[in-house]
């Protein structure tokens, strides 16, 4: 049986373009960071805003996300 365990998480965002889009950033036991994930409600708020594909402004947010992520 696969057993799931609930993460630690914390939550930031980051600002593209002037559009702020939430990042749920997930730790394992030791406090490392395992996964960082951007909001896709914002994702899509965002790229409506600005004119963009979904896809350039969920990888500019994810970038963003790991660059300016702490820990």
């Amino acid at each position: 049986a696969i057993r799931k365990h609930e993460l630690a998480r914390s939550f930031d965002e980051v600002v593209i373009d002037g559009q702020q889009i939430a990042v749920k950033t997930a730790y394992g036991s030791d406090g490392e960071v395992v996964n960082r994930s951007v909001e896709w409600s914002d994702v899509v708020a965002a790229a409506d805003a600005l004119g963009q594909p979904l896809d350039r402004i969920r990888a500019r947010a994810e970038a963003a996300a790991w660059t300016e992520g702490t820990t």
